[in-house]
């Protein structure tokens, strides 16, 4: 079984101002009609409850560009690092970067945790990559507008959503299983599985934030662990090894079968220490209907190493949002 389970990140943002604000139309800069953006109560709600956001976690925001009747709102200004100013307790724009808001609304975005990395050369777009997930490539986004009044309570509310999908492949052993063996390197091939797409945060409609190149070499995945991943007999143990993988996400059915390759190092009394290779089908029903790869979503697989031959079951799968629960999907293989 799967499920698969979400993390929602909850903002609120307010725009603070040491001046009042005035009526008019006021062109982009700093002037006495303008406000200052900042950002307070940054949480991340789960389904334990709301967790503030380490202070010591930054952001992102963009602005969109916006110009009429020949005077400049508002300029694209991309990837501004937001940091947390223990002093207001907000997180606002570095000094170096400030953000300007005026009478006329501006579209705005802001993500989290913040990546320098991100400079697309196309305003107001995030770029993705298939990888092992860690705490600062899980990137959540969020849109919303804002003008010199919105620092009127009760404030700005935004819902940062998560962008990759998640797959988690956890190895195990069973019992009899008692030779020593560590994952060094899996590779999941497929015509369904991308290594980057691109996300534009401003896209109408959002549906279509997604690019995806779907060409061949941006086809097919390969990870390798330093230190390997040593397997042990419980599937829902602590340190249990587990190949967490943030996934660009399709939305759509796979169309085709895939494979899950896995390298092992196996040491026996017999052969001594091994290298060996154990190829699994991963069939498309796996990922198809309400298990398709979708932004937020999770799949979990457990992978067995026995003795027996290679047996792939799928009969109830399910998908959920981002709460750390496990559910199996049985792989079962053997090494030799």
């Amino acid at each position: 079984m799967i499920k698969n389970s979400s993390k929602i990140f909850a903002l609120i943002l307010l725009l603070c101002s040491c001046t009042a604000d005035q009526p008019g139309d006021t062109p982009f800069g700093a002037s006495p009609a303008n406000a200052g953006l900042s950002m307070r109560g940054l949480a991340a709600v789960d389904a334990t409850g709301t967790t503030p956001l380490a202070t010591s976690v930054d952001v992102g925001f963009y602005v969109q560009a916006l110009s009429a009747g020949g005077k400049t709102y508002y300029t694209d200004q991309n990837n501004v690092r937001g940091t947390y100013d223990t002093e207001s307790a907000t997180w606002k724009p570095v000094s170096a970067t400030p953000i300007w808001l005026n009478n006329r609304a501006a579209s705005l975005a802001v993500y989290a945790p913040y990546d320098g990395s991100q400079t697309n050369a196309t305003s107001g777009v995030l770029d993705l990559k298939a990888a092992l997930r860690t705490s600062a490539n899980d990137l959540s986004a969020g849109r919303f507008t804002a003008n010199n009044q919105s620092m009127a309570s009760p404030g700005i509310g935004v819902t940062l959503k998560r962008l990759y999908a998640r797959v988690v492949f956890t190895f195990i052993k069973y019992a009899n299983y008692t030779d020593k063996a560590t994952i060094d390197k899996i590779e999941w091939t497929g015509a369904d599985v991308y290594k980057a797409a691109t996300y534009n945060l401003f896209a109408e409609p959002a549906d279509d934030a997604y690019t995806i190149g779907k060409t061949e070499a941006n086809r097919n995945l390969a990870f390798t662990f330093s230190p390997a991943l040593s397997p042990g007999t419980d599937r829902t143990a602590t340190d249990a090894a587990r190949a967490d993988l943030l996934l660009i996400p399709t939305g759509e059915d796979f169309t085709h079968d895939g494979t899950l390759t896995v390298t092992a190092t196996t040491t026996s009394a017999e052969y001594g220490e091994e290298t060996k290779v154990m190829s699994v089908p991963l069939p498309k029903s796996l990922f198809a209907a309400g298990r398709k790869p979708v932004a937020g979503k999770q799949l979990n697989i457990t992978v067995r190493l026995s003795l027996a031959d290679i047996i792939i079951t799928n009969d109830d799968v399910v998908v959920t949002d981002w709460d750390g629960t496990d559910a199996e999907v049985n792989v079962e293989s053997k090494l030799d």
